[in-house]
């Protein structure tokens, strides 16, 4: 019996800036930070009255024909795995997004003319695109 788990914490700072320039122009501005990092595995819960647990990957090995194929772990070949071990998959995400917006409001007699801000454009790097880092754990 396996236990699968995905451990998570995520921490958010959101800021908004406004400011009357004069009595025509209006300034909106903000920010967006998140941090994120999640922790995927799994872990062998019971046994059910067996020693311990060859970790292979089930779904590879009926698959291919190397045994190499079907380990989980190529360090250490058929590692046996006891109660409250984790094995199979094992790895941190670690996702960090950084957006900001600058809006403008010009208002004059007849008219208001907005300018809307672009939608969510990242303080680093490629519009739509966030940072995803991924490393996996020795067991």
């Amino acid at each position: 019996m396996e236990d699968r788990r995905n451990d998570h914490n995520h921490f958010m700072i959101n800021s908004n800036l406004w400011k009357e320039i004069n009595h025509n122009i209006i300034l909106n501005a903000g920010i967006n930070l998140s941090f994120y990092k999640q922790r995927s595995y799994k872990v062998l819960d019971d046994l059910l009255g067996g020693d311990f647990y060859i970790d292979l990957d089930k779904f590879a090995e009926q698959d291919y024909f190397d045994p190499y194929q079907g380990q989980n772990d190529l360090r250490t070949p058929n590692r046996p795995v006891y109660e409250g071990d984790s094995f199979g998959y094992d790895y941190d995400a670690n996702i960090n997004n950084y957006n900001g917006f600058v809006q403008a409001d010009f208002k004059y007699a007849k008219w208001i003319i907005s300018l809307p801000p672009l939608s969510r454009i990242p303080l680093f790097g490629v519009p739509g695109i966030c940072k995803m880092e991924s490393s996996q754990r020795n067991h």
